[in-house]
């Protein structure tokens, strides 16, 4: 009887990575719906303002700009080992090691917003 009879093992690596970026802006209007002009353009089903005008006396209008990058890593390695060497006895090790982070972007961290608003 061979001491290797029986065993079966295998090693696995699992490495993922996601990568975000975006940047966007947006408007907003707030109360006053009633008292506003406009002149919007739509491109790819997105409308934005070319021209805003809001007439009432208390205007509520917010604008904000914005910039975010991520970078998530996900790393995995196992390994994995059965062994019969009798009838009577069987061993299994099962060794596994995971690590996972992300890391900002951009130097000053992962988000940054501007935002303004007109009174």
């Amino acid at each position: 009887m061979a001491p290797y009879r029986d065993a079966d093992g295998n090693l696995d690596y699992t490495y993922a990575e996601l990568d975000l970026k975006r940047q966007g802006h947006n408007v907003g209007a707030y109360y006053t719906l009633a008292a506003q002009e406009g002149v919007w353009t739509t491109i790819n089903g997105v409308a934005s303002p070319l021209l805003y005008t809001e007439t009432a006396t208390a205007p509520d209008m917010v604008m904000k700009s914005y910039n975010d990058g991520q970078l998530n890593e996900r790393r995995s390695l196992g390994f994995n080992i059965a062994w019969e060497p009798t009838d009577r006895l069987s061993l299994e090790l099962d060794v596994h090691r995971s690590s996972a982070y992300d890391i900002a972007e951009q130097s000053i961290g992962s988000s940054s917003m501007v935002a303004m608003s007109a009174s």
